[in-house]
């Protein structure tokens, strides 16, 4: 059976997206440089930020946090933190950012990118869904901890302690349940 993760959980992905999104925005600058000093091009810092950081992030957080909604929602959130993490560092008050500064510092790949992101966190969550699943256990055969209540012994949980009523214990294994993936 897969393991399921908490509902609940979906702000601290879309959290982690944008957190993510925005760091490797501010560090984008100090990778192209990095690049110069090590005698590559400038170029090949964006590249591995947009082209290796930014779907690592995606697969990362798809993983952990396997819903269809929250990768593409993430995507768009990482990729809107990290336009706006470099505006940022190009010119710090937004009250001064013009239409053609914008134009200028907007490159229309990262317009893109975000489609390429979730697109692999699509996949991403499609391939852990085998193994991690968005739900609450059913209660009436699992614990408060998410330990499964069948063939124990005595009416406690081993997990969390937890004292049950003796008549949540059951004695077959929990049926295979279908669930929605999104």
């Amino acid at each position: 059976m897969p393991r399921l993760i908490d509902p609940d959980r979906w702000p601290l992905a879309l959290a982690a997206y944008t957190f993510a999104g925005a760091i490797l925005g501010a560090l984008l600058p100090t990778l192209q440089t990095t690049a110069a000093r090590i005698g590559i091009r400038p170029g090949l810092g964006a590249f591995a930020c947009i082209n290796l950081f930014m779907p690592l992030v995606a697969v990362a957080v798809a993983f952990a946090y396997p819903r269809f909604w929250t990768a593409w929602l993430g995507a768009i959130l990482m990729t809107a933190a990290l336009i706006l993490a470099r505006l940022c560092i190009a010119n710090p008050n937004p009250l001064t950012w013009t239409l053609p500064f914008l134009a200028k510092s907007i490159h229309p790949i990262l317009v893109i990118a975000w489609l390429g992101y979730a697109i692999v966190g699509t996949g991403t969550v499609a391939v852990a869904s085998n193994w991690r699943r968005v739900d609450r256990p059913d209660p009436a055969r699992y614990c408060e901890c998410g330990y499964p209540l069948y063939a124990l012994t005595r009416p406690r949980c081993p997990e969390c302690g937890t004292i049950l009523d003796a008549r949540r214990v059951v004695q077959s294994p929990p049926p295979d349940r279908t669930i929605s993936k999104s």
